[in-house]
């Protein structure tokens, strides 16, 4: 759930969404509110394992381990190299020939774990929540360097 939206995701893998609409954070091609989940018609023939919500964006996580995102991209949050608002699902073509194993979204930022285990993070980063090291919004997925624990422990 966001903060004024919600995804649904059916056991088939439908996409399912409903709530505030005006940013196209609901994948249904306008900006309406929706009272009543509705499916995304857009993805009816790709299957979704996982979906995320934020506060104007989302991202679903496609069974193939691709990633689609839609909706408010003010600060890049879409990870599609620009700030355009999109109403229908697009395919974050930098993770093009990544597995994706998951996918979260925070208010204005999306995090993304590969399969690997090595994680992107796009979108608003004015505290460091994209955990990237550097200042600054990312409009691609950017690189996320966690701490090593043994040299941690050693130190």
């Amino acid at each position: 759930a966001g903060s004024f939206h919600s995804l649904l995701v059916a056991s088939d893998g439908a996409l399912y969404t409903c709530g505030l609409g005006k940013s196209g954070q609901l994948c249904l091609g306008d900006k309406e509110d929706r009272w009543a989940p509705t499916r995304v018609a857009a993805l009816k023939d790709t299957a979704v394992r996982a979906a995320a919500a934020a506060e104007a964006h989302s991202a679903v996580l496609t069974e193939a381990g691709g990633v689609h995102t839609f909706g408010a991209n003010n600060h890049g949050q879409l990870g599609h190299g620009d700030e355009e608002d999109c109403l229908e699902p697009e395919a974050v073509a930098a993770l093009a020939g990544e597995e994706v194993a998951e996918v979260a979204a925070g208010g204005l930022h999306t995090v993304v774990r590969l399969a690997s285990g090595e994680l992107r993070a796009f979108g608003w980063n004015a505290h460091g929540q994209l955990g990237t090291g550097e200042a600054g919004d990312s409009s691609v997925p950017a690189p996320v360097a966690l701490p090593d624990p043994e040299a941690e422990s050693a130190a």
